[in-house]
């Protein structure tokens, strides 16, 4: 939701996200905390709010605008698991026409006599802050294409993108075998020391004074240069860089994959708890291996 007045976004207070409207209940909902707030004026001028982008709300008021005779339907974060159970049963007896959902429409559900499935806004998969982003994309894709056409029917996959020579779209319709789009993966992985040629560690460090987390993620990074980590990036702030009232900062190890991969790894996580024990900040940081 964004003030037309002065142009501020809603944001949580307590998580540096946008709060998305919800318009069943009326209110702004932080999906990080949970937190509710409401959505009839700007929170910094009292101005008016408007939303922006498109949920699934949304999509699923414009699509029974356009078909107001079908049956719709919508599967998102917000639907309980018995609405979920009578929504997915429903659909496959015939009984819904369209469901809109996000991605957990992908995994886990045969429909037959699916004949159109589509991805609104596909371009958020490519743009995601993550070397693996192209790879999660086709994943992603795919499956959804397997929700139509199933059981030796026809059906058609539509992807709604403004970039329609990616390669990640242009595999997806055969232009370019698997083997050549992997291949082109493992090059880049390769030249930029990325899985699977290293292994990548996480320092996710937390606390709700962003000062103190600061300046101990910046000690700890000094730490680990003394200790011979040469090969690190950070600390830096993640693309949420606050959730649940706590400030976040991560410090990002690489190791190469050779016989000495295990007695790094150990000194890091012996470094790690030397550092909590020194400051005396234990729980504040978390060691996540190969972070998704």
């Amino acid at each position: 939701m964004q003030c037309t007045s002065c142009g501020t976004i809603v944001k949580c207070p307590r998580c540096n996200v946008p709060m998305s409207y919800h318009k069943d209940t009326d209110r702004l909902v932080c999906h990080y905390c949970g937190r509710v707030a409401p959505a009839h004026e700007c929170p910094s001028c009292h101005g008016q709010l408007q939303g922006i982008g498109a949920g699934t709300q949304k999509i699923e008021e414009e699509v029974k605008a356009m078909f107001p005779q079908a049956s719709v339907a919508r599967l998102d974060g917000d639907t309980t698991p018995a609405a979920r159970q009578k929504i997915t049963e429903d659909f496959a007896d015939g009984a819904i026409d369209i469901l809109i959902g996000t991605q957990m429409l992908t995994k886990g559900f045969d429909f037959k006599g699916v004949k159109l499935v589509a991805a609104i806004g596909a371009d958020g998969l490519l743009g995601l802050l993550d070397f693996r982003a192209d790879e999660k994309a086709v994943q992603v894709l795919s499956q959804l294409r397997g929700r139509t056409g199933r059981r030796g029917e026809k059906g058609c996959f539509v992807i709604q993108t403004a970039q329609g020579d990616h390669p990640v779209y242009n595999m997806l319709q055969g232009q370019g075998s698997p083997e050549e789009f992997e291949s082109r993966l493992l090059e880049q992985r390769r030249d930029f020391s990325y899985p699977p040629y290293t292994r990548v560690t996480d320092l996710v460090m937390q606390d709700s004074s962003e000062q103190k987390v600061d300046n101990l993620s910046f000690l700890l990074s000094r730490k680990l240069a003394g200790m011979g980590f040469t090969s690190f990036l950070g600390p830096y702030p993640p693309l949420i860089d606050k959730v649940g009232g706590k400030f976040i900062r991560i410090i990002r190890v690489t190791l190469k994959r050779d016989s000495s991969l295990q007695r790094l790894k150990s000194r890091l996580g012996a470094a790690v708890q030397a550092f909590e024990a020194d400051f005396k900040w234990a729980g504040h940081i978390t060691i996540d291996v190969d972070p998704q």
